[in-house]
C-alpha cells in the first residue's frame, strides 16, 4: 500500500479531485494510527519494525494532498516530524517550502534554524533547501544582515547555486538520482526547479541575491 500511495501521489497529487476523493480519506484513517502513537508517547523511528513502511505511506499522503489540501498536508507533515525526530523522509524541506509559499516567514526561520542546529549537533551536512529557505525568509523579514550571513554558508555548501538561480535560461541538468551529490550542479538545479518561483515572487529578492553572490 505505501508504494501504491507514493505512485499515485507522484502521478495525481497535483489534481484537487484526486486529493479529495482518495488522499483525504486515507489521511484521516492514517491519522487514527498517529493518534494512538501520540497518546502512548511513542515515536516512529525508521529502523523499528515496519515504521519505514508507515513513514513512506505518510510521505505519499503529504505529497498527494500538497496541492488540493495544502493545510492538511502541512499538518500531517508536522505530525510526522514530531514522531520521526531524525526526519528520515526529509519532510522539513517540504514543510519549509509550504511555510514560504504561505508567507509564514517567521515560522520558516524557526524551522530552518532548528534543523540546522540538530544537524550540526549530529555532525550532519546541512540541506541546501533548508539553507536557502532560511535566506529567503530572512530577506522577506528585512533582516538583511542575517540573510547575508546565512548566504555565506550557502556559497560554501554549493558554489553553483546562486548563479544558476539567477540565470534566466541556464543549461538544464539531467538528474539521474532523486538526491544529487551535495555541492553539485545537479543539487543546485533541483533547488532552482523547486523554488525559483518563490524568489521571483519576492519583490527584489533576485536583485538582492545578484548583489551578494
Amino acid at each position: 500500500m505505501p508504494r501504491l500511495i507514493l505512485a499515485l501521489a507522484s502521478r495525481f497529487g497535483s489534481l484537487p479531485w484526486m486529493s479529495d476523493a482518495f488522499f483525504v480519506p486515507l489521511a484521516e484513517r492514517f491519522g487514527y494510527w498517529l493518534d494512538q502513537i501520540e497518546e502512548a508517547g511513542g515515536l516512529l523511528r525508521w529502523e523499528d519494525g515496519d515504521n519505514a513502511q508507515l513513514l513512506r505511506c505518510g510521505l505519499g499522503l503529504v505529497i498527494g494532498m500538497e496541492r488540493g489540501e495544502r493545510e492538511r498536508s502541512r499538518q500531517l507533515a508536522e505530525r510526522l516530524l514530531k514522531l520521526d525526530e531524525e526526519d528520515s523522509l526529509g519532510l522539513r524541506e517540504l514543510v519549509l517550502d509550504q511555510l514560504l509559499r504561505e508567507g509564514r516567514n517567521d515560522e520558516a526561520v524557526v524551522l530552518a534554524e532548528h534543523d540546522l542546529e540538530r544537524r550540526t549537533a549530529d555532525e550532519e551536512m546541512p540541506l541546501l533547501g533548508i539553507l536557502m529557505g532560511k535566506v529567503l525568509a530572512l530577506y522577506r523579514l528585512e533582516r538583511q544582515t542575517d540573510a547575508q550571513e546565512a548566504l555565506v554558508i550557502v556559497r560554501e555548501a554549493n558554489a553553483h547555486l546562486i548563479n544558476l538561480l539567477l540565470a534566466e535560461n541556464p543549461r538544464p541538468v539531467s538528474l539521474v538520482v532523486d538526491a544529487p551529490e551535495p555541492g553539485s550542479r545537479g543539487e543546485a538545479w533541483q533547488y532552482r526547479t523547486l523554488m525559483r518561483d518563490q524568489w521571483k515572487r519576492s519583490a527584489g529578492a533576485l536583485e538582492w541575491l545578484a548583489k551578494h553572490r
